[in-house]
């Protein structure tokens, strides 16, 4: 029970982290106040720690990381359709990468959210 405790704490603070970093890169895409190197870094750590968040919170239901990794891939997303908005035309390389690479957080938010429903949903029938 106190291991999955602890579990339970590391994936909230890898998603906080991954929100945290999602926010770090939107901002620099949008202001130029950083460097395109730390831009990068920051939204390559994103992608890591989504993963490693989703794969502590395995069979733990949790909403908040389901919200916090849901919110950081709405955010990291934002940037490049913004930049296939402004071109209006698909290229490679370009802002497709940026949709093919971020996505896969969005969709660890959504998954996590699914089985967390499931998951509260089989013990809420298993209890009656």
């Amino acid at each position: 029970m106190a291991n999955q405790r602890r579990r339970y704490m590391l994936a909230q603070i890898l998603a906080a982290a991954t929100l945290a970093f999602a926010l770090v890169y939107t901002v620099g895409f949008f202001s130029k106040s950083l460097d395109i190197a730390s831009e990068r870094n920051s939204a390559f750590a994103a992608i890591g720690l989504s993963v490693a968040a989703f794969a502590m919170a395995i069979k733990i239901r949790s909403m908040v990381v389901a919200g916090l990794l849901t919110a950081s891939g709405i955010i990291m997303l934002t940037p490049p359709i913004e930049a296939l908005a402004a071109v209006r035309v698909i290229l490679i390389p370009g802002p497709i990468l940026g949709v093919i690479f971020y996505a896969p957080i969005l969709g660890l938010g959504i998954a996590k959210a699914v089985t967390s429903t499931m998951m509260k949903r089989t013990v809420n029938t298993m209890t009656r």
